[in-house]
């Protein structure tokens, strides 16, 4: 964990229940991303595994490197070259290649896939080559409700839960590592020109998320969609919100964060209904709950008002994702609440506390890094990763602290979150309600 400068299990980033001790084969399961033209070479009597170089180097994205060091020996051949306006046939370089081409040199190691021959790959590494078409060396996998794949029953009747793991229900990709798979169900890189290099950019960016700079703004989303009035079209006050804040919001888990969807789209409660991911609102209004958001979408853009149960038109949907939600929604509301720039921190602390026991570590984590920034924790010894006793005890010391500074409880008994609509501080992107939020 970088932003805690320790090392912790590899199971403990995982979303999924305590496996116990768990052994990583390095040579089957990282060498095919995490190195240079690495091949296993893995059989029953031998492991004898080679790679070109360790680590994600220049020959990944750019192709093996001897024929442009050999032909650009010359210091008159480099001078030729820089004086011709053509591309240098010795060498890849991904900028010049076409969207999907370009695309599908991260999809070898971003993308949900699998390779066609598991022992040709494990006998002989993996023969793709930047700049080559990618499905000969890939199965890549889409959701059936995407795409019918045949071959994908094979592997379901293997593991069943293959699918669950990555993927919503809907074909969204729900686990980080995957972007090329989520990119390839956006309308914007399936009819347009979008790919990873329209935001991304691995030379000179910050190597957190390495975005180009243009796509540290809106600049990536209006070089094509041309919005005369933002304001008019996000109900937001002008610079108060991005594109990214409502088309990818952090529907993805990985590295014991919330990640942005990299499919592209737009709000719509009917969808968070049907497949359980959290909707791009109420990911960042932790106080509201669904009802709160289907009629702002009922009145700004005319969306049917779905079918709400009691607790989804009081409770704040945040807080039933955490309460009850299933591990990726846990860990997605634990994320936001962390986060929770639009909303005092008072009400979060017992939530976040409550976290602390989940009986996964990855969730814990997560809960564990909000709780810290929050007052009630301010100098209480919260390790996520610590027998059930002691964190029972640090979420009770959390708890105590939260009580007294809050005094008096207006909560009405056997509710488990404030009313929203009256604990929380006015928000700063939105107007007041009495003159713009519908009646839900």
């Amino acid at each position: 964990m970088t932003d805690e400068q320790k090392w912790v299990p590899v199971e403990s980033t995982l979303l999924r229940p305590p496996q116990g001790d768990v052994v990583y084969t390095w040579n089957r399961a990282c060498v095919p991303c995490h190195a240079v033209a690495g091949q296993p070479r893995i059989d029953d009597e031998r492991v004898d595994t080679r790679v070109a170089e360790l680590g994600i180097a220049c020959e990944s994205c750019h192709g093996p490197g001897r024929a442009h060091v050999d032909a650009r020996r010359s210091p008159l051949a480099r001078y030729a070259l820089h004086l011709s306006s053509e591309p240098d046939p010795s060498i890849v370089q991904p900028a010049r290649l076409d969207h999907r081409r370009s695309a599908e040199l991260c999809g070898q190691c971003h993308g949900v896939a699998r390779f066609p021959d598991e022992d040709t790959w494990l006998a002989r590494g993996d023969a793709y080559r930047p700049g080559e078409p990618l499905a000969p060396h890939r199965q890549l996998v889409r959701h059936p409700v995407r795409e019918a794949q045949p071959w994908l029953d094979a592997v379901l009747d293997e593991d069943p839960e293959y699918l669950a793991g990555r993927m919503w229900s809907d074909g969204h990709v729900r686990v980080t590592g995957r972007e090329y798979t989520a990119l390839l169900e956006t309308p914007c890189f399936q009819r347009g020109e979008l790919s990873c290099l329209s935001c991304h950019q691995l030379h000179g960016a910050d190597p957190d998320d390495q975005l180009a700079e243009p796509a540290r703004g809106d600049a990536a989303c209006t070089s094509c969609h041309v919005l005369p009035d933002i304001q008019a079209h996000t109900r937001h006050p002008a610079g108060s919100v991005s594109c990214y804040d409502c088309h990818m919001p952090r529907t993805t888990y990985g590295l014991l964060k919330a990640i942005r969807s990299h499919v592209v789209d737009s709000p719509d409660l009917a969808v968070t209904l049907a497949t359980g991911r959290p909707d791009a609102c109420s990911l960042c209004h932790v106080d509201r709950p669904l009802a709160w958001t289907a009629g702002h979408l009922r009145a700004w853009y005319d969306q049917t008002e779905p079918e709400l149960d009691g607790d989804q038109r009081t409770v704040a949907a945040s807080v039933l994702w955490a309460i009850s939600g299933d591990a990726g929604q846990r860990a997605l509301a634990a994320d936001a609440l962390g986060r929770g720039e639009l909303v005092g921190p008072d009400w979060r602390a017992p939530i976040l506390a409550h976290l602390l026991a989940d009986p996964y570590d990855a969730v814990r984590q997560i809960a564990a890094r909000g709780l810290r920034r929050l007052p009630s924790a301010a100098g209480v010894e919260i390790d996520p990763l610590a027998p059930a006793d002691a964190r029972t005890a640090a979420a009770a010391e959390v708890l105590t602290r939260w009580r007294a500074a809050r005094g008096p409880d207006p909560t009405p008994r056997g509710s488990s979150t404030p009313p929203a609509t009256t604990t929380s501080r006015p928000c700063r992107r939105w107007p007041p309600a009495a003159t713009t939020a519908p009646s839900t």
